[in-house]
């Protein structure tokens, strides 16, 4: 099974870190780095990859928002990219098929690095009132997420009664994953990242 195209580093890679030849257990090892990968899109609350040439695989989203009344909005994933060509935010009930669709730099203008929009009056008040299609992520994984994952594998790959993996399914497997007990140097690691709604 080949490692998966959002994984946050490489079976090479982590062999670098560990001082090890690639091809040694590197099935295992590329189901650990997707297993690693799993929990700490969990811990963080977010997705990290974006690719530039299948956008529509890794790193578009579509999503609806609860109005809060207040001037700002958090999106759930970021940096945000291309928000002058890729970001549109309409304002309207899911079912109502009166919207307004609202213009960048006059009606609310973003801040890509915290995910966040920023709005000249407030958000309305209202249940997936907003929604907000935009690209965001990275194309090049940064290099402190990238070490978080490779200590995190190296946990697991010396140590495997750690990995906090269960499976289940119907009709066939399908792999869950469960956030593990994260060591306190991973967690400093990966603390810019974590989604700030969740703290």
């Amino acid at each position: 099974m080949a490692i998966a195209e959002n994984a946050l580093t490489t079976a090479a890679k982590f062999s670098v870190y560990i001082d090890e030849p690639t091809a040694t257990n590197q099935a295992r090892k590329e189901a650990l780095i997707d297993q690693a990968t799993a929990t700490i899109e969990s811990f963080c609350d977010r997705k990290f990859y974006f690719n530039n040439s299948a956008p529509d695989i890794f790193g578009v989203y579509d999503e609806r928002y609860n109005g809060s009344g207040r001037d700002t909005l958090m999106l759930n994933n970021l940096p945000i990219l291309n928000a002058a060509t890729d970001l549109t935010v309409t304002l309207g009930d899911p079912i109502d098929t009166s919207t307004t669709t609202l213009v960048r730099n006059t009606d609310y203008f973003e801040d890509a690095e915290s995910g966040v929009l920023v709005k000249g009056s407030l958000w309305g008040k209202g249940r997936s009132n907003i929604r907000v299609q935009y690209h965001a992520g990275f194309a090049t994984i940064p290099l402190d997420v990238e070490i978080a994952c490779n200590m995190l594998v190296t946990d697991w790959y010396l140590y495997p009664s750690r990995v906090p993996i269960r499976y289940e399914g119907i009709s066939g497997a399908s792999a869950g994953y469960v956030e593990t007990l994260l060591a306190p140097m991973i967690k400093e690691l990966l603390s810019a990242y974590r989604n700030k709604r969740i703290g």
